[in-house]
């Protein structure tokens, strides 16, 4: 973990001149000890072109390493590449079963993901009820932008019983 800390003070400049190239280093030497967030840190690297050259193979191949050990924003951002065919061919399904390995260890955005695609019937057949039900799983998990929805739901009787009283204690959380 001290390797990824370092890298992490030089990519946001804390106590330090902020150099992506420096903390792309440090996170190389974390990820060699096997450390999830390094191993995600490297692939947002590669994603994004900070310290790296932007490479999508790169970042599809070190958020697959760090969601093989379980890091659920690895996780996320792999069912991203895949909804939106970024650096692969899109595929709905692949980006389902990502978010709710996510979803499955408590990751609330793998939930709102996944409440949305069931909302808009994205890649999977469109079914409010089961959208409703992410939806209210992320906002047990305290994501706020599912209070909204779930607000936004009750209010109109998407997938859920119409009750503006439910509406109204959801958009006073949001």
């Amino acid at each position: 973990e001290g390797w990824r800390s370092a890298g992490y003070l030089y990519d946001m400049g804390l106590g330090v001149d902020q150099s992506h190239e420096k903390a792309f280093e440090y996170y190389k030497r974390a990820a060699e000890q096997g450390d999830a967030k390094a191993l995600y840190n490297i692939a947002f690297s590669y994603f994004y072109g900070e310290g790296r050259e932007q490479d999508y193979g790169k970042a599809l191949e070190y958020y697959q390493k760090a969601a093989d050990l379980g890091d659920t924003w690895a996780m996320c951002n792999l069912g991203l590449m895949y909804k939106d065919g970024v650096g692969v061919e899109q595929d709905y399904g692949r980006a389902v079963e990502y978010y709710e390995r996510a979803a499955e260890l408590g990751d609330s955005d793998a939930c709102v993901m996944l409440g949305t695609l069931y909302q808009n019937g994205e890649g999977v057949e469109q079914d409010s009820g089961r959208a409703a039900e992410y939806y209210q799983k992320a906002a047990d998990l305290g994501n706020t932008s599912a209070y909204y929805t779930l607000g936004a739901m009750y209010y109109s009787g998407e997938g859920v019983e119409q009750d503006v009283r439910e509406a109204v204690k959801w958009y006073r959380m949001a």
